[in-house]
């Protein structure tokens, strides 16, 4: 940030970015990383802003949907597609955004004594981009309302051109849940991802497994938990390997809401040895006193409550589980685990997956002026970044005789080719890669008007995986 020739305003680079229909600027001085939209643990507890966790680096971030900051609701078709992650100090958090615009010198007043709207304080400024608001978000003070202020953490001081050998206190964070009306926590870099019970298909145990089994669509784990269980996490219970191999996983249920808990290191306490040594002998069918026996430390919650952290990887029980445990990516890798994410346009008949990365725009049908043509295989044309667009109905593209309204239009770019498409309903889903197709064209189970598709079942339902270059020719050959 940079003072300007007019004292009134300070020059400020920001990452421009869209959520909900709003302009939010970021000072890029804390940007960290940009990734395209992928896997996230939501969690249902969280104080809002946040809403669950996300993944840089190999290391676990909370997540905040911007929504909340700015005071706004998300429409159906407000699709986040990036995370941006903002550091400032040892502090970090992660955004869900829908569009970036790109970086930008933006003029901004210091020390405005109005932060945010009305009369709740809130850490953002408004100011404007041209003709239009701009909301731009003073990070400092974000962190300060999530986090806590960082002046209170003791840092390190000059004395006598010397300084104190301290710094900033480290945390760590853990995911809680309940076993037997038990209490417990797992640290996060353990954790796969959480899910209710209810999207989870329970399987009878085979194979001489001993415990049943959880089908997540993507893979097929050990599952131990009661069957009160209102939720289920996967977590890592081997060893990471140098050779950055897979991890066994397994799932284990809830009896309650998990939570996160951040912890400074000095608050975890060690186990009692004594206590563990009076403990007995157990086994799959008494997780309590098995996670118990597990645990070498343990933590305060705020409600007083003491947790023990359990340690997978030492519960030799669990060992006999491996033959039938799937190997997932190591979350040190970077990423929690390999998922693509689609664009799904839901029909009367079939449901399409298209690319993430080749949507420019969604739109409600109301908000979009169509001029109307001659052209037969046209709805007509619009206009989008000065770019004249035709527009086409689902049906013409890709056949069928769906006659459901249509509540939406969406603005593809492939390879340099702009079309517009009006759909009855969209929705963002992740898969698993493994789950999709690399040669749809090989692989393909089907053919919407010479567009090749490779089917894929996930979740108990049927999608359809698009080829982009078909679906390119099929625009350019309605063009004519």
């Amino acid at each position: 940030m940079a003072a300007n020739k007019n004292l009134k305003y300070l020059d400020c680079d920001v990452l421009i970015t869209k959520c909900c229909d709003r302009l939010v600027a970021l000072p890029k001085t804390f940007l960290s990383a940009v990734k395209d939209f992928d896997e996230i643990v939501l969690l249902e507890n969280l104080e809002k802003p946040l809403i669950g966790v996300a993944q840089n680096a190999g290391k676990a971030v909370l997540l905040a949907d911007p929504k909340f900051i700015i005071e706004t609701k998300r429409r159906s078709s407000n699709i986040p597609k990036f995370l941006v992650f903002l550091e400032e100090s040892d502090r970090n958090i992660c955004l869900q955004i829908d569009e970036i615009i790109g970086l930008k010198t933006i003029k901004i007043e210091p020390e405005s004594p109005k932060a945010g709207f009305g009369k709740k304080l809130t850490p953002l400024l408004r100011t404007k981009l041209g003709r239009q608001n701009l909301i731009y978000v003073k990070v400092e003070e974000l962190f300060n309302s999530l986090m806590g202020d960082q002046n209170t953490i003791k840092k390190e001081k000059p004395v006598d051109f010397l300084k104190e050998n301290t710094s900033i206190e480290e945390n760590r964070t853990f995911l809680s849940f309940v076993t037997e009306n038990e209490k417990f926590a797992v640290d996060i870099e353990d954790l796969n991802r959480v899910i209710p019970m209810k999207d989870i298909e329970i399987i009878d145990s085979f194979s001489g497994c001993s415990v049943p089994m959880a089908n997540f669509s993507d893979s097929l784990c050990p599952f131990i938990g009661g069957g009160n269980s209102k939720y289920a996490f996967q977590a890592f219970y081997s060893s990471p390997l140098e050779n950055e191999e897979g991890r066994h996983t397994i799932a284990i249920g809830s009896e309650k809401k998990c939570e996160l808990h951040n912890v400074p290191k000095s608050n975890l306490v060690r186990t009692n040895k004594h206590d563990k040594i009076k403990q007995k002998k157990c086994d799959l069918s008494d997780l309590k006193n098995l996670f118990e026996k597990s645990s070498v430390f343990g933590f305060d919650s705020k409600n007083n409550e003491h947790l023990r952290v359990i340690n997978l990887e030492g519960i030799d029980a669990l060992k006999s589980l491996y033959p039938f445990s799937p190997k997932l990516k190591n979350v040190a890798s970077g990423e929690i685990y390999e998922t693509i994410s689609f664009l799904t346009i839901h029909s009367d008949t079939y449901n399409y997956l298209l690319p993430l990365g080749l949507l420019k725009k969604v739109s409600h049908s109301s908000e979009i002026k169509i001029s109307k043509n001659q052209h037969q295989n046209m709805l007509g044309y619009t206009e989008l970044e000065n770019r004249v667009t035709a527009v086409f109905d689902l049906s013409v593209v890709l056949g069928g005789s769906d006659v459901s309204q249509r509540n939406f239009i969406i603005f593809f770019e492939i390879n340099e080719i702009q079309a517009a498409l009006a759909v009855p309903d969209i929705n963002r889903i992740s898969i698993s890669r493994n789950l999709t197709h690399k040669d749809i064209k090989g692989d393909h189970a089907a053919k919407f008007q010479n567009v090749s598709a490779a089917k894929i079942v996930y979740s108990d339902k049927i999608y359809y995986q698009i080829d982009t270059a078909d679906l390119k020719e099929r625009f350019l050959e309605l063009s004519k």
